[in-house]
């Protein structure tokens, strides 16, 4: 018999209760509130003794397995937009056990017996939907082979739509800037790098991005900035992380020719799309180096490591700039050209944790000389480095635990800088994360964290650093890396990316972040917002927060998914308040 519940969108079903799913079934979560132009989500469990056929679309289908009950499942919702099912496929963690993570494109999916499996329902709100209580249905339905179907089983839910209109994702304040690494792409995909084949599937990647509100246009320009993650200490999963420079180089005799056209393709692709206000350049500040490997610098007399190949014509074959002046004359070049594009005032020229001050002055001064009207951007692990270089650096991107470490030196530089203050977590802190063992509430925080402390957005490098084969392993360089922490899509075999729940609670957390916003500009919001923290954050402050293994997260903010709707719905009705004030 198909047993069948729905949970609300921050359930992240695991191995164990999978298994032993007889507590599953008990609480349930039914209803769900939205603004216009947003979305209603949840969490569905199935659970059946017999192994099952399960279709999600109207498609026909059937399968060569015997023995296994066929099921379609079909969602609506009248009055709404788009409903749809996918199922939620488990990634492996870093403890050996499996939680669910990894949304599945497709028609129909063999599941398993004697284990309880994830799908997520999801209805789209458009813009012009009426505010009021829409109520919808889920319906199982089973058949023979050639049979009939007959009604199974049916679940009611309702979404509750407020007179709220969620700002259009181009329109949006919060600052994301997730990292792109798309030569990672282009070996997952099995296609030549920069091919109109890899730029066709950057397409699909690009709209996953504008779909969260990206706003920062990765662009690489010299060989292997971060030196592939060094991914090549890790001999028991080797995995290939390398980036190649956007720009080709070509000497023709004494003088060097640019190739900007893949770097300009890609950056008007994401334009296109509405990732336009940040072009973030890596490869000219801060190369990570591995000397004792032979990862150095490829030049002597640049004070970094930056590598920039080109191709002798002359000689037929490729070598790599070795004097000042050649790095300098890149340099001078690139910035013409992206000021020639009309792009240098969004220009930044990112440093990824800086860890030695002077080398990194030494870099900077080199590459401003060469370049005196480009911009800097750092993100910044060692917290002196903010007070160092606050007259340099136009957008500070400190670490999570560097922001409670140095709160007193950002609270000054608010307003005074020249560009913005985000946050960022990576490999560290253990909490609050977005790793596959974190709860969904944590991506959900992430975005609201910025809103709580006044920041601009939020930082991560990992939407796409995939080891070798991540739809098997995930799990990667164990106890340096939590699984997880190399990305937020997965690789489908379709030449797109299959989304995540951690995407899904991250972009909820940045309409959070939105509607914040709007409150805090309501007569009156700065109390509403009071109670959304207070139902959020338990130590108030951010000074006093602690991050290591043992801290108990719940001692510093909420993990239960429902705080985080109490507080959306005192965010949509503050807004409805305001809308007819």
């Amino acid at each position: 018999m198909l047993q069948a519940i729905l949970k609300n969108e921050g359930y992240k079903l695991t191995q164990s209760a999978a298994l032993s799913p007889n507590t599953l079934f008990q609480e349930s979560c039914e209803e769900a509130h939205t603004a216009r132009r947003d979305w209603a989500s949840f969490a569905l469990l199935l659970y059946s003794r017999d192994d099952t056929f399960l279709t999600v679309s109207d498609a026909a289908a059937f399968t060569p397995r015997e023995g296994c009950v066929w099921v379609r499942a079909a969602v609506s919702c009248p009055g709404l937009g788009k409903a749809d099912l996918q199922v939620v496929e488990m990634a492996d963690d870093d403890d050996g056990t499996h939680k669910a993570d990894i949304i599945l494109d497709g028609d129909s999916f063999l599941l398993p017996g004697k284990r309880a499996h994830q799908l997520r329902l999801s209805v789209d709100v458009p813009e012009a939907t009426k505010p009021c209580a829409y109520e919808g249905t889920l319906r199982f339905f089973e058949r023979a082979l050639f049979g009939d179907e007959t009604e199974a089983l049916a679940l009611p839910f309702r979404v509750i739509v407020h007179d709220v209109l969620m700002p259009a994702v181009r329109e949006r304040e919060f600052h994301l800037d997730l990292w792109q690494h798309v030569g990672n792409i282009a070996r997952k995909h099995e296609v030549r790098l920069f091919s109109d084949a890899h730029f066709h599937i950057l397409e699909a990647y690009a709209d996953s991005l504008a779909a969260l509100g990206q706003k920062a246009v990765t662009v690489v320009v010299s060989e292997a900035p971060w030196s592939g993650q060094r991914c090549f200490i890790d001999r028991e999963y080797v995995s290939n992380l390398f980036e190649y420079s956007m720009v080709r180089v070509t000497k023709r005799n004494d003088r060097f020719d640019y190739d900007y056209s893949a770097l300009e393709r890609y950056v008007e692709l994401c334009f296109a799309r509405g990732i336009d206000r940040e072009i973030e350049v890596f490869g000219l500040v801060n190369i990570w180096m591995d000397e004792s490997k032979g990862w150095g610098k490829a030049s002597p007399q640049w004070p970094d490591g930056v590598r920039i190949r080109y191709f002798d014509e002359v000689k037929g074959c490729y070598g790599y700039m070795r004097s000042y002046d050649e790095i300098a004359g890149y340099i001078t070049a690139l910035q013409e050209f992206l000021e020639h594009k009309g792009w240098l005032e969004r220009t930044l020229v990112v440093a990824d944790e800086p860890s030695d001050i002077k080398a990194y002055r030494r870099s900077l001064n080199a590459v401003r000389q060469a370049a005196p009207k480009f911009r800097f951007k750092t993100a910044i692990n060692h917290a002196e480095f903010i007070s160092e270089f606050r007259d340099v650096i136009s957008d500070f991107v400190p670490v999570l635990p560097a922001v409670s470490g140095e709160w007193d030196v950002l609270e000054r530089l608010r307003g005074t800088i020249a560009g913005r203050l985000l946050y960022y977590v990576c490999c560290w802190p253990p909490r609050p994360n977005t790793f596959i063992r974190s709860p969904l509430a944590e991506s959900r925080l992430i975005p609201l964290l910025a809103a709580w402390l006044g920041l601009d957005g939020f930082l991560r490098w990992n939407y796409t650093v995939w080891p070798e084969d991540p739809r098997s392993r995930i799990v990667y360089r164990l106890g340096e890396w939590p699984a997880g922490d190399t990305c937020f899509v997965y690789p489908s075999r379709g030449g797109a990316p299959l989304l995540s729940l951690r995407y899904f609670a991250l972009k909820r957390g940045i309409e959070d972040f939105e509607l914040a916003r709007m409150v805090s500009r309501l007569p009156g919001g700065e109390a509403v917002l009071r109670r959304v923290w207070a139902g959020l954050i338990r130590r108030a402050d951010i000074r006093d927060w602690e991050y290591g293994e043992d801290v108990n997260p719940d001692l510093l903010y909420s993990i239960s998914w429902a705080d985080y709707d109490d507080a959306r719905l005192i965010l949509l009705k503050a807004l409805e308040d305001g809308h007819h004030m």
